[in-house]
């Protein structure tokens, strides 16, 4: 009997020690996340930064006037917002994030990428039917 209780505390410090391990990589993939989701946001600014004045000064003053706010705006807001919440919940000195926490950041981002790209061969398709020129 005792030597099973013996047996049992070895085996909870040996979980521990692993589940602290397992901590620290999820810290670091978390910082990893983090690294790409700002290279990812900065190469879709880069992006728009280039390709606002390919499509011509006249549709991006189209777009300006339709959406009330220049696209510059309409791109980087929900990008920072996104990168400036997901930082402030993974400082790397606190711990890491709860599921509901990174589902949430993965909800907020997915269909954020998914309605950009899309506005973008939207663009794309109306540019080349009106014959590369609004």
């Amino acid at each position: 009997m005792t030597t099973d209780v013996t047996t049992t505390d070895a085996d909870h410090d040996h979980d521990h020690d692993h589940d602290h391990d397992h901590d620290h990589g999820f810290m670091n993939r978390i910082r990893l996340v983090n690294g790409i989701a700002a290279l990812v946001a900065t190469a879709l600014l880069i992006v728009v930064l280039v390709q606002v004045p390919w499509t011509t000064t006249v549709t991006y003053n189209r777009l300006a006037r339709e959406f009330g706010v220049p696209v510059y705006s309409l791109v980087a807001i929900p990008i920072v917002l996104t990168i400036t919440w997901w930082r402030g919940k993974t400082p790397a000195s606190a711990p890491a994030p709860t599921r509901p926490q990174k589902i949430l950041a993965i909800a907020i981002l997915v269909p954020f990428l998914v309605l950009f790209l899309g506005a973008q061969a939207v663009l794309a398709q109306a540019y080349l039917q009106a014959g590369g020129a609004w």
